[in-house]
């Protein structure tokens, strides 16, 4: 007697290789790609130390063990030090170098760093592969994050086109972000820009990546006109 039930083969397929994705009505591969454009997402130096290197990944736990409540908000919560106040913004040695204070991976010598006036520790160039950047929307301007490559420690911005260096680049360092080794880094470092050529430090919202069409996009309009509403009342009171 017939159940009416359809007999299913069920097929194991291999996992897809990395970048692909395996069609099961077809058969073919389809190749994935990036759901955004290359340049909005977090870039990364490619190069054969930072790919060699492993992530230091740690829960929120484990960092406040090893941080200061100043370092952990800071380096895993994207805070600012006060401008002035940190403990290598005067500081210039002849020797050594400045690591990321959170997992060690060497970021900055000793002679990349230079005295800018900001209330903040200035570097003009990194090593190959120390530092990861990606876009901050915050404050009503599109500005470059700075992050350590290895643990994604945040450590401050980078701004370009000031022309006050060869690089004409400025790293704008928080003090707790980094720590300074008195002793040569390791050999074989090479010390570069961290933002491709080409990229723009500092945009405003809104613009594209050359600078034009500021504040086309309705919402950053609203966003302008409401921060401007906001400037306008609070200056009256002085008058």
């Amino acid at each position: 007697m017939s159940t009416g039930l359809t007999a299913v083969t069920l097929r194991v397929h291999r996992a897809p290789i990395v970048g692909q994705r395996h069609n099961t009505f077809t058969g073919r591969r389809a190749t994935l790609r990036p759901l955004y454009p290359r340049a909005r997402c977090p870039a990364r130096c490619s190069t054969p130390r930072a790919q060699a290197d492993e992530k230091v990944v740690k829960t929120p736990e484990e960092w406040k063990t090893i941080l200061s409540a100043e370092q952990y908000r800071v380096l895993r919560q994207k805070g600012t030090e006060r401008p002035g106040t940190g403990e290598y913004n005067d500081f210039a040695p002849d020797t050594g170098h400045f690591c990321c204070a959170g997992c060690n991976n060497p970021l900055y010598s000793v002679s990349s760093k230079f005295d800018s006036g900001c209330g903040w520790p200035a570097f003009d160039k990194c090593y190959e592969g120390a530092l990861a950047i990606q876009v901050d929307n915050t404050l009503g301007m599109r500005r470059v994050e700075i992050l350590c490559a290895k643990c994604d420690g945040h450590l401050g911005h980078v701004f370009e086109g000031e022309r006050a260096t060869p690089t004409n680049e400025r790293h704008c360092v928080n003090s707790v972000s980094v720590r300074f080794v008195d002793s040569d880094p390791p050999e074989g470092l090479m010390e570069t820009k961290v933002i491709p050529a080409g990229k723009k430090g500092v945009v405003l919202v809104g613009a594209d990546e050359d600078g034009t069409n500021i504040l086309k996009n309705p919402l950053d309009v609203a966003v302008a006109v409401m921060i401007l509403y906001l400037v306008v009342n609070y200056l009256r009171r002085f008058f």
